[in-house]
């Protein structure tokens, strides 16, 4: 396409206030100067290598790079951009960012905007004054990511004989976002307890329900949780099957079918007073919880414990309190035969009303592009980060299942994208140098590369499947994508370098980059050291990185969408960490250095990338038995293991364990750093994908033989090690 450059589409980000003390220290600062050194040997013809030589000798401003970088970090992953969850605010503040430093790199819009009469400016919520006329050039590529739920009207109030008793939608109570819309003038009440049915391996039965209870009309007061004891931990946890709180049956889901089969018109959720859980301090609101099942043909209430003492108390006929009735349910037996097991709260009926609106979850890839010249000029390089994460724990995943509280993603990936845009700012810099001193006489020019910042990654790599299937470049076009996805905390300088066998030579092309970069310098030459390989061994250098190079092109991230339409990868990452996806990967545990040295390195790989005459021949790495298996969705998985992989595509069998969590299926086993996972019950594990295949397989309390090489040992020093699988905490418990 052709790119030209309009106002910015979305809104006019050099008017946008949000903005404007984030980008002054960026646009008053000192002009930037490179080092950028000679590419390595065998990249380009002589004539093309003696120009590069003076129009790399351009000195270089660590200081300044890493000022560049921290200012983006520390932006990006300040708690008032909500953790960047697509459908917040702090996700479409994130994406303008993007853009308005693409723009300020006079970088070129990487997309189309879509045609008048579409339904952006209602789906997203907003109002766009911009001009809208077909194929207006933009920075954003808009697509939807799952849908989000609003309540648009809801009523909770009792009638009483007294008068009328109201409960205050948001403070008091909130509609979850599965619930059905509802108007209900006068509905009787039930209290079911926690709503559960259960035999004890005692053999002793619970059951909130007798055989034949019916309760058709009524509103089912239920709580929240289960059975508990006087602290409020949970009496049915069993620590041999979850490393959770609370057991599966926790899980609101289960309890709300067995409230629907007996007919009730509508359900409140109280927050259970006394509860050893944080979550029962807060209220879920609509949007949160919009995914936690599919739509319910009842409407569902959650309201505080406050709230929730007001309701027991204006409607039990006994004038109990809640703490009373909490009390009974948490050793209530199962009821006798004919007898009802609920309590009728007959002093009022419930006013009920509940309107929700649902949409698209509305979000962005922001994409600018670097033109390159000469004959190689249409074809490009992607550089690119996913810059959403979890934000509130919902979109993506809390690991610790910290729900409602803002997840900063520091690393994850607030490091990796500050590192795509200081590349921007790099290659921009080197690519005006280059194009003032190029001669179509002796090289073929460089590749245009597009600098990309992806949304919805951790909603399933969203954001890159939309580009990979709608891109504005054709895919024989593509020659390479460079990854950047958790580059801040590097142990003692070492890095993950994935994708180096997806293109042939590509290892030679990226590793000296990185072992022995000369101090002050970009990308310097790697004098007396021989070209690294694109085995899987780990290669280490002095004065760089310790690098661990892995063939293969999958991985839970955004380059495993261009590594299947065929496209050559680079994954760059420095490993997962107790932080991961939780709500403390906050700026002050990241490396600024070392993320910096990264950056700048990632950079001149691009630029060798770019300028290489010929192009990368794509090289699969799957493995007939398992490479080519479709990715297993986490929701599929019901059991948690408890590492995380030390690495997702090494070229060696089995899974590497790089971090064993406590109290898990892993740790009790025995399970420790650095040991591989070889074998699942007898059967080969094959690599991170197959494997997620295998958990998915399993219900918790399940026991498999997993075959483990301990860390030292050889591949024919093997034990099997017999692993009791504990179940995942359920988001909607």
């Amino acid at each position: 396409m052709v790119f030209r450059r309009p106002p910015v589409t979305r809104r006019s980000l050099a008017q946008n206030s949000r903005l404007a003390f984030a980008t002054a220290a960026f646009v008053t600062s000192t002009p930037l100067t490179l080092a950028l050194a000679q590419p390595s040997a065998g990249l380009a013809t002589p004539e093309a290598s003696a120009a590069h030589e003076s129009a790399f000798a351009i000195p270089a401003d660590d200081a300044r790079d890493r000022e560049v970088y921290r200012q983006h970090l520390m932006l990006l992953s300040d708690p008032f951009m909500e953790g960047r969850g697509p459908g917040t605010k702090g996700n479409r503040i994130a994406a303008d960012y993007l853009a308005f430093h693409f723009q300020r790199l006079g970088l070129k819009p990487a997309f189309a905007e879509k045609t008048p009469g579409d339904e952006k400016g209602a789906a997203a919520g907003e109002q766009h004054n911009e001009d809208h006329s077909a194929g207006a050039p933009t920075y954003f590529q808009e697509f939807r990511a799952g849908r989000e739920a609003i309540a648009s009207e809801s009523v909770l109030s009792l009638n009483t004989p007294s008068g009328p008793v109201d409960f205050k939608a948001g403070s008091e109570y909130t509609v979850l976002g599965f619930s059905a819309d509802a108007d209900l003038p006068e509905a009787p009440l039930a209290f079911v307890g926690y709503s559960l049915e259960r035999t004890g391996k005692d053999g002793a039965k619970y059951s909130s329900y007798s055989e034949s209870e019916n309760l058709n009309g009524k509103v089912a007061v239920m709580l929240r949780f289960e059975p508990m004891d006087k602290d409020g931990k949970s009496l049915w946890r069993d620590a041999d099957v979850t490393s959770a709180g609370w057991s599966p049956a926790a899980g609101l889901a289960g309890k709300l079918q067995s409230a629907i089969q007996r007919g009730v018109s509508a359900i409140i959720v109280i927050n259970t007073p006394g509860a050893d859980d944080e979550r029962v301090k807060k209220l879920d609101s609509t949007a949160a919880t919009a995914n936690w099942s599919r739509k319910l043909d009842v409407p569902v209430l959650m309201i505080s414990p406050e709230a929730g003492e007001r309701l027991i108390k204006a409607t039990d006929p006994k004038g109990r309190s809640l703490m009373d009735l909490r009390r009974w349910a948490d050793t209530m037996p199962a009821p006798e035969a004919g007898a009802p097991a609920t309590i009728d709260l007959a002093k009022a009926t419930a006013r009920l009303v509940t309107k929700i609106e649902r949409r698209p979850r509305i979000t962005w890839n922001v994409g600018g592009v670097l033109p390159g010249f000469g004959p190689l000029a249409d074809e490009y390089i992607v550089v690119g980060a996913h810059f959403d994460h979890v934000g509130y724990g919902y979109t993506g995943g809390s690991r610790t299942g910290e729900l409602g509280v803002i997840h900063p993603g520091a690393d994850d990936n607030a490091s990796g994208t500050s590192g795509m845009l200081l590349s921007a700012d790099l290659l921009s810099r080197a690519y005006a140098k280059l194009r003032d001193g190029y001669n179509p006489a002796q090289g073929k020019g460089a590749r245009s590369i597009l600098f990309l910042g992806f949304s919805a990654e951790e909603m399933g790599l969203i954001g890159s499947q939309e580009f990979v299937r709608n891109a504005p470049i054709e895919a024989s076009k593509l020659v390479a994508m460079l990854n950047m996805d958790m580059i801040g905390r590097s142990k003692d300088r070492s890095l993950e370098i994935g994708g180096t066998g997806t293109a042939e030579g590509l290892a030679d092309i990226v590793l000296p980059n990185f072992e022995a970069p000369v101090a002050g310098m970009l990308g310097a030459a790697t004098s007396g050291n021989e070209p690294a390989t694109s085995g899987g061994a780990d290669v280490s250098s002095s004065g760089g990185f310790t690098v661990k190079a892995s063939p293969g092109g999958r991985g839970p991230s955004d380059h495993a969408s261009f590594y299947s339409a065929g496209i050559p990868v680079l994954f760059f990452f420095t490993g997962l960490h107790e932080q991961y996806h939780t709500p403390r990967d906050v700026a002050a545990l990241i490396d600024i250095n070392d993320a910096t040295d990264i950056a700048q390195c990632v950079a001149m790989t691009a630029l060798n990338i770019a300028e290489r005459p010929e192009p990368l021949k794509f090289t699969s790495t799957d493995k007939a038995k398992g490479g080519d298996a479709a990715q297993t969705s986490m929701k599929n998985v019901k059991v948690r293991f408890g590492i995380a992989p030390g690495n997702y595509a090494d070229g060696e069998e089995g899974v590497l364990v790089g971090e064993v969590y406590p109290n898990t299926s892993a740790a009790v086993a025995g399970i420790h750093e650095g040991d591989r996972l070889l074998k699942w019950n007898g059967h080969d594990i094959g690599d991170v994908a197959a494997w997620m295949t295998q958990l998915s397989q399993h219900k918790p309390g399940d026991v498999v033989e997993v075959t483990v090489q301990r860390k030292g040992k050889t591949a024919d020093q093997t034990e099997v090690v017999p692993v009791t699988l504990k179940a995942r905490e359920a988001a909607d418990q």
